[in-house]
């Protein structure tokens, strides 16, 4: 003989099922719509990123008179990869800190006339000559552009030390290799052409037709 409560006890169970289900689902619901709004509102509450700069006065330490000729520039571009080494676990264990720095710069040659005595120039009016002899060409400036500068990749082993002065080492690095490019590259040669087709040029504008440049000794 049947049981006649057993179809009612399992239609309670079905119902106590389908509750449950129902349950899990709104707490996913419930707990999902939280999390979007904690977001929502963090995201609205989250300050926003900003930088203030505060200058300190400038003084002025010195002044100096200038009267350079520049005659030649080159722009240089160098990557530069450097690599600090270090000892860990009692040095059996070597790791590295590492940064590609992809830089842009430029050299700056000329001759600096604050050098030229009255013995450097001489002149014969009355045939139109003049013999001129320049002080030597000098590399005057090397400098490395911050703007045009980046760091195309760092990195750093997981038991390693990240240097914060590895990029200024990288960049200073640069600037020395920018400034060796320059010299391999024949820069003072082209910077003691250009300054004396510049001095010629304004001598003759000055009525002198015959005009010899000369070189002091470096």
């Amino acid at each position: 003989m049947s049981d006649p409560s057993t179809p009612k006890s399992s239609w309670r169970q079905r119902v106590r099922a389908f509750a449950l289900v129902l349950l899990l689902l709104l707490s996913a619901l419930f707990g999902a719509a939280f999390l979007w709004g904690y977001q929502q509102v963090a995201r609205w509450l989250k300050p926003a990123d900003s930088l203030e700069v505060y200058n300190g006065a400038s003084v002025i330490m010195a002044v100096h008179k200038l009267a350079r000729l520049e005659s030649a520039q080159f722009n240089i571009e160098q990557v530069v990869d450097l690599t600090d080494k270090q000892k860990t676990f009692f040095g059996l264990l070597e790791v590295t800190d590492k940064i590609l720095l992809v830089a842009s710069g430029e050299v700056t040659v000329g001759v600096d006339l604050a050098e030229l005595d009255e013995n450097d120039v001489v002149v014969d009016i009355s045939k139109k000559e003049a013999i001129v002899t320049l002080p030597p060409v000098r590399i005057l400036s090397v400098r490395v552009d911050n703007e045009r500068t980046y760091v195309h990749h760092r990195e750093t082993d997981l038991l390693a030390s990240r240097k914060d002065t590895l990029e200024a080492k990288a960049r200073q690095e640069a600037e020395r290799s920018i400034r060796e490019a320059a010299l391999n590259g024949g820069i003072l040669e082209q910077g003691r052409r250009n300054a004396a087709r510049t001095v010629e040029s304004l001598i003759n504008s000055l009525g002198y037709t015959m005009v010899t440049i000369r070189w002091g000794d470096a």
